[in-house]
C-alpha cells in the first residue's frame, strides 16, 4: 500500500492506499490503538479489483479534531471521500473504526454502499470490563497534565533503536500482544503507531467511549451489513453480534468462535476471504 497526504480545510489527513484505479472502493477504519497500517497484513489477501484505502483517523497520522469523537469522525470521513470525490464507498470498520462506520452509515446513508465491521462496540455497556478498567486508568493518567507531557516528551526523546529495544522487552513479557500484533505485524509499523499517538485526541476518545450508544439508530441503517466477531474477544462482548443481528435490518452475521479482538491481524486470509465474498455476492 501507498502512504497519500493530503490537507483538508488546512488539516493533515495521512492514509494509505492500493489499486487506485478499481472501480469498486473499500474504505478501512482501524481501532483505537491501531493505525492504517494495521490493514497492510489484510490488503495483501485482498483482490486487485478493489480500490483499497487505509485512513489514519485524527490523533494518530492525521490531525487531530477541535472535538474527538465517533460523531466527530463520521463527520470528518465524509468530508474525506467528498474531497477525494468518492460518492458511494464499501466501508469495513474493526473496533472503533466499526462503530464510526456504524455512525457514518446511519447518517450519511447515501455514500455507503456495503458495510462491513469487526468487533464494533455499539455501546459502552458492550465493552468489557478489563477493557473498561484500561480506559479509565488511561483517562486518569492523562488527566495529570505532567504525566501527559512527560510521556509525549519521552517517546519523541528515544530514538527508533531504543524504541524498538523496549518493544522487543513488552513483547518478551507480554505474550498475548506478542503472538496478536508483534509477530503479525511489521517492526516499522509498530513503531509508527507509537509514535503517531496524539494524547490530547485519545484523551477525547476515551471520555467518549464511556457514555457513547449506537443502539438506537443501527434499526435504520439501510446497507448491507456484515458484522464478524470472535468468540474469545476480550474487548467487546461476543454477545453484540446477536445483537445487532436483531436490530440491522439487512444484515449477515459470521462468529468465528476460537478468535479473538485481533481477528484483522492474526487471521487476515480468513477475514479477506469473509470480506471478499460478502463484496461480490
Amino acid at each position: 500500500m501507498q502512504e497519500r497526504i493530503v490537507y483538508i480545510e488546512n488539516k493533515k489527513v495521512r492514509f494509505l492506499e492500493k489499486n487506485a484505479v478499481a472501480k469498486e472502493t473499500l474504505v478501512m477504519l482501524h481501532g483505537i490503538g491501531s493505525t492504517a497500517n494495521s490493514f497492510m497484513p489484510l490488503s495483501k489477501d485482498l483482490k486487485k479489483n478493489i480500490h483499497l484505502i487505509a485512513l489514519d483517523f485524527p490523533g494518530r497520522g492525521s490531525s487531530k479534531l477541535d472535538s474527538n469523537s465517533i460523531e466527530s469522525f463520521s463527520d470528518w470521513l465524509k468530508d474525506f471521500l467528498e474531497y477525494l470525490g468518492l460518492k458511494k464507498v464499501s466501508i469495513l470498520g474493526t473496533s472503533l473504526g466499526g462503530a464510526v462506520a456504524l455512525k457514518f452509515s446511519h447518517k450519511y446513508p447515501e455514500m455507503v454502499k456495503k458495510l462491513i465491521v469487526v468487533a464494533p462496540p455499539i455501546s459502552s455497556h458492550e465493552i468489557s470490563r478489563s477493557r473498561k478498567s484500561l480506559f479509565k486508568f488511561v483517562l486518569w493518567v492523562l488527566n495529570k497534565n505532567f504525566i501527559l507531557k512527560g510521556i509525549t516528551k519521552l517517546i519523541k526523546k528515544f530514538n527508533d533503536k531504543w524504541l524498538n529495544r523496549l518493544i522487543k522487552i513488552y513483547a518478551a513479557i507480554n505474550r498475548k500482544w506478542r503472538k496478536d500484533v508483534y509477530d503479525n505485524l511489521d517492526k516499522q509499523s509498530i513503531l509508527y503507531t507509537l509514535r503517531s499517538y496524539n494524547l490530547t485526541a485519545l484523551k477525547d476518545l476515551l471520555q467518549d467511549l464511556r457514555v457513547f450508544d449506537l443502539r438506537n439508530i443501527l434499526s435504520e441503517i439501510t446497507a448491507p451489513t456484515l458484522a464478524i466477531m470472535g468468540g474469545k474477544d476480550e474487548a467487546v462482548n461476543p454477545d453484540s453480534l446477536n445483537k445487532m443481528e436483531k436490530l440491522i435490518p439487512n444484515i449477515t452475521t459470521k462468529m468465528f468462535p476460537e478468535e479473538n479482538h485481533m481477528i484483522f491481524l492474526v487471521k487476515p486470509k480468513l477475514l479477506a476471504e469473509t470480506i471478499l465474498k460478502f463484496l461480490q455476492n
